[in-house]
């Protein structure tokens, strides 16, 4: 029992990756099946359903928000950020609004770092951030870009990405195999 639950859970973990490339079975010169993979005959679908996996739960904006804030270009990021957006007030204010603003006692500069910091505070309210969230899918559309450059890849490539994800615990696979193999 033990040795049948080891051997079934081995081939049930080897079928799932191999053969890499579609192999035809033939008899007396007639195909009789293609032999590849369960993973990689499936790559079309994988790919869909693994971009779906990282997307909803690795690539969203508040997961690289917060990688971003965790890194050193962080600081970098912000700067580029406020740079961009004292550009914007410059651009929206005109000369006539910096001579006004000026005029009421306080310096244009200030005037500007309250404006940015004020955008920044009011991106981070729940509803803005919901609608950056929409716009950020919208517009870069990750899903479909990585499914798409997923199925694209080679039959090994594709193999090379994703068995690595279940090779580190196929052991404890083939050892529960044996054990209820044992048992039964």
């Amino acid at each position: 029992g033990i040795c049948i639950g080891i051997a079934t859970n081995w081939a049930a973990l080897k079928v799932c990756f191999a053969p890499i490339h579609p192999l035809k079975i033939r008899l007396f010169g007639k195909d009789i099946c293609t032999l590849q993979g369960i993973f990689l005959r499936r790559q079309h679908e994988v790919c869909k359903k693994y971009s779906n996996l990282l997307v909803n739960n690795f690539f969203t904006l508040p997961a690289i928000v917060d990688h971003l804030q965790k890194s050193e270009g962080w600081d970098n990021f912000k700067t580029l950020y406020f740079d961009w957006c004292t550009e914007l007030v410059d651009e929206i204010v005109g000369m006539w609004g910096k001579r006004l603003i000026f005029g009421q006692g306080r310096s244009y500069d200030e005037f500007r770092q309250e404006v940015s910091l004020e955008v920044f505070r009011e991106m981070q309210q729940p509803a803005m951030t919901t609608a950056i969230e929409k716009y950020f899918q919208d517009e870069t559309d990750v899903e479909k870009e990585n499914a798409r450059r997923m199925t694209q890849m080679s039959p090994y490539d594709f193999e090379q990405l994703m068995h690595p994800v279940f090779q580190e615990d196929e052991w404890i696979l083939i050892v529960l195999g044996g054990a209820l193999g044992g048992i039964v």
